[in-house]
């Protein structure tokens, strides 16, 4: 008897889905798209809101260049930059295109660019206006100059905005170059020569021990007055410092 043959089971078919080609591409390119979008959100993760511009600050001291000038009078506007630096662990370093040392920080709130001016004290508006143009430095009031001041008693620090140059050949220059006084000064006292002195002599000239210990600590009366304004405001700093007496 001849073995039996069980019958095959019959194979199954399925009617295809109809295929559009169209809404396949579509598909693809919003699949594609949402990837993308989860990627960027992922390598932006932490970010959320879009970058805030910080106020920017421009702090620059003026000075005369070289050893034969370092501890004058007319230098103790970049020694009080330095003060800030040194407090900061910074070091102002020479960077081309700028008639001056620089250095910065930041905060969350903030950005403060320090200077030393490395003119002569009658080009110090070369050095402001290399600053200017590098830091894109719109609002002038954001420019803030220390230098010494005649006019003022050793260990006086006073802040302005605008004003004259008080025949400070510094800031002269840094009138001429800008072509507007609206920026922010911090004078530093340094009193004015005896009778028989002329106003030059005196400011290239260093003070002596007593004179050169008032003179630095209104050094770090200038430095705290800078952060201050970069902190709170030239309107609270004024309050806060120009009534102050040493």
């Amino acid at each position: 008897m001849p073995d039996a043959v069980w019958p095959r089971k019959a194979r199954r078919t399925t009617t295809p889905l109809p295929h559009n080609p169209v809404e396949d591409l579509s598909f693809v390119m919003v699949l594609f798209s949402r990837r993308a979008a989860q990627s960027n959100a992922e390598r932006n993760l932490g970010e959320g809101m879009p970058e805030v511009i910080k106020p920017l600050w421009v702090v620059l001291g003026l000075a005369n260049p070289g050893s034969q000038y370092a501890g004058t009078r007319h230098n103790v506007g970049a020694e009080a930059v330095q003060e800030i630096a040194d407090e900061r662990d910074l070091s102002l370093k020479s960077e081309k295109g700028i008639a001056a040392t620089v250095a910065s920080y930041e905060d969350s709130q903030k950005k403060v660019v320090l200077a030393r001016s490395n003119t002569y004290m009658n080009e110090s508006g070369l050095a402001a206006r290399d600053l200017k143009k590098r830091y894109r430095l719109y609002d002038l009031s954001h420019l803030i100059v220390l230098h010494d001041e005649l006019d003022l008693e050793p260990g006086t620090v006073r802040i302005k905005l605008s004003g004259g140059t008080a025949g400070h050949n510094g800031l002269k220059s840094i009138q001429s170059c800008l072509g507007s006084a609206d920026f922010t000064r911090v004078r530093i006292g340094i009193g004015k020569p005896s009778h028989n002195r002329s106003g030059a002599n005196h400011v290239l000239g260093r003070p002596n021990s007593k004179e050169r210990e008032i003179l630095d600590v209104s050094l770090q009366v200038a430095a705290s007055a800078v952060v201050w304004i970069t902190e709170y405001g030239i309107e609270s700093a004024m309050n806060k410092y120009n009534s102050r007496q040493m």
